[in-house]
This record gives structure tokens, C-alpha cells and sequence, in this order.
């Protein structure tokens, strides 16, 4: 029997609460957070993307274990600019990434060792994600 995203968020998660801020309340970043909340263990904030820069301050993000991206293409790379010394233990999730500075992306990737990525065109579920 095929396990479901939420069974397979529970077993890997041990039933622990876990917070998350996904950065995005467009159609993307609403789909997200819908999913995630399906868990009862998630404690699940969303935060717009267009003000993010404001309130993402260390003392905010410390809430927060995971830390999900779901921007359009030309916020990915200031927000992960901002988080880059911000968040030293949590957990970066960058939705859908834009590549259109692969240069610029790798940089990035290899300043925030916590980063993952989801692509959701290769059907993987969050639970995978959230490993």
C-alpha cells in the first residue's frame, strides 16, 4: 500500500511539532502551505513574499525550523541573499528554482549548506523534501 504525504511527514518528523514559514501567499506558496497543513504536527506561517525582506529578522526566523520559498523568480535570490547569515540552524526549502544565473545560484547553494530544493516536476513528495 502506497504511503501518503502526510504519513510519510509523520514518520519522519516522529509526530514532533515542527514550525514552518513558507515566504509566498501567491497561488504557489497557498498550494504549499495547504499541503503542509494537512498535518496536524506542522505549525504552519506564511509570510508575503513582496515584504519579507522587512520582517525577516533573526529574531523572527528563530521561530521556525524550516523555512520555505515559494517566490517568483526575481525574489528567489534576495530572499536567499537575506536568509544567507540569518538562519544558521534552519532548514531552507526553495520552491521551484529559477537557474537563470546558474553562477549566482551555485554561490548561494554552496554559502547555505541547509538549503534543499523542491522540484516538484519530479513528483517527490514534502516528506522526501523534509528529510
Amino acid at each position: 500500500m502506497r504511503r501518503t504525504q502526510r504519513d510519510c511527514l509523520i514518520a519522519i518528523l516522529n509526530n514532533s511539532r515542527i514550525s514552518i514559514l513558507v515566504i509566498g501567499n501567491g497561488r504557489w506558496g497557498s498550494r504549499v502551505s495547504k499541503v503542509l497543513r494537512e498535518c496536524e504536527d506542522f505549525q504552519v506561517s506564511i509570510g508575503s513574499a513582496r515584504t519579507s525582506l522587512q520582517y525577516l529578522t533573526p529574531k523572527y526566523l528563530e521561530k521556525f525550523e524550516f523555512i520555505w520559498i515559494c517566490t517568483t523568480n526575481i525574489l528567489q535570490f534576495a530572499i536567499l541573499e537575506h536568509l544567507e547569515k540569518r538562519v544558521p540552524r534552519q532548514k531552507i526549502v526553495i520552491e521551484k528554482p529559477y537557474y537563470g544565473d546558474l553562477n549566482r545560484f551555485i554561490n548561494l547553494v554552496s554559502k547555505i549548506p541547509n538549503l534543499k530544493i523542491s522540484q516538484p516536476w519530479t513528483s517527490v513528495n514534502y516528506g522526501e523534501i523534509l528529510k
